[in-house]
């Protein structure tokens, strides 16, 4: 017969197991909050780049068909900045879409390690209720899966943070251009 005090601790030992995991899919869901402000955040930059792309493309179309009056030979001062604007844009999408595949491909691993962490607390329970050694194995295995994803997220992130970096410099390059009256030097 069973002790209920040996069972008792037995429940309460299978508990604590159970909910070691879940301290780690809290973890990761904080982790993914950050990662989906960041996503919004770029994807709406990438938006606000791609409208301003457009419009400087219609301006400096219509600037090259009707240049002002001036010299043989030289542009407008307005279509010169409205072409390096441009390609001001053009750098920084480039830079900002690989930034939102490595924000994107962060957030898939923190999800994977979120359901290899509720896969691992079933595990244990189930290793709890069957009585299985065979079942903490695939716990352990099934825990450290999930560890490994949380670290390529990270990982993701922290390529995120070297590409879009430049962005800004790019950035602030252009204004320092502006407000200097001197070209810019790209990065």
């Amino acid at each position: 017969m069973n002790d209920p005090l040996s069972t008792a601790i037995t429940a309460t030992q299978a508990i604590q197991a159970i909910l070691a995991p879940a301290v780690m899919v809290s973890a990761t869901a904080l982790f993914l909050l950050g990662l989906n402000a960041r996503y919004v955040a770029v994807l709406a930059k990438i938006r606000d780049l791609n409208a301003e792309k457009r419009k400087l493309t219609e301006a400096l179309t219509v600037c090259l068909a009707n240049p002002p009056k001036q010299e043989l030979g030289s542009e407008p001062i307005r279509c010169n900045l409205e072409r390096s604007r441009v390609l001001n844009v053009n750098q920084q999408l480039s830079r900002l879409l690989k930034a939102t595949w490595c924000i994107r491909n962060s957030i898939l691993c923190h999800l994977l390690a979120a359901i290899f962490f509720v896969l691992t607390s079933c595990s244990i329970a189930l290793d709890f209720l069957l009585e299985v050694s065979l079942n903490s194995a695939i716990s352990l295995y099934l825990f450290m899966i999930g560890i490994l994803l949380l670290l390529s997220g990270i990982t993701f992130l922290g390529i995120d943070i070297f590409i879009s970096y430049p962005v800004i410099m790019i950035e602030v390059s252009e204004d320092d251009w502006e407000k200097k009256g001197k070209p810019m030097s790209l990065l």
